[in-house]
């Protein structure tokens, strides 16, 4: 999966290409205004358009791209917030709870990090921040990470 997600400079979604190269090429284009989005999708020589309404500002999403977190945060979101899933032309409502600071294992160090749980459904996934950068997020069934920050992985100090 590849994604280019364009942001205005206050971080609103504006427009963007998800990308599936395999097992069949797929590109969905999509591009928001104020309380719709138009997603194109694209599966070989055919195109299928579809519009939705909002309610209120989604940010897209796709479970396989683990940078679609960071606009959220960088945006200063908290408490809930709508996700558009552009692939399946859904949207889900998630909590961003408050930040919480830990310590992560980095090589045998302590790293100092926050972590802020999203609880989805009735599931936590927690992301993991340092700064201005969503280094990692983990949940029973999922663990993603930056390689350059985590090499050995999510592993909190007690």
């Amino acid at each position: 999966m590849e994604g280019d997600l364009l942001y205005a400079p206050n971080w609103t979604p504006l427009a963007g290409t998800i990308t599936q190269r395999y097992p069949e090429e797929v590109r969905w284009l999509f591009a928001f205004t104020e309380d719709t989005v138009v997603i194109r999708k694209q599966v070989g020589a055919k195109e299928f358009t579809e519009t939705l309404t909002l309610s209120e500002q989604a940010f897209p999403f796709d479970s396989d791209l683990f940078i679609v977190w960071d606009p959220l945060f960088r945006a200063n979101v908290q408490g809930e917030v709508q996700l558009l899933d552009v692939r399946n032309a859904t949207t889900y409502k998630i909590r961003i709870g408050p930040k919480e600071e830990v310590k992560l294992d980095v090589l045998g160090r302590p790293m100092p990090a926050e972590r802020y749980p999203v609880t989805w459904d009735d599931s936590v996934v927690w992301i993991f921040r340092q700064g201005d950068l969503v280094i990692g997020l983990k949940s029973p069934e999922r663990e993603a990470f930056l390689l350059e920050i985590l090499p050995q992985g999510i592993h909190e100090v007690p």
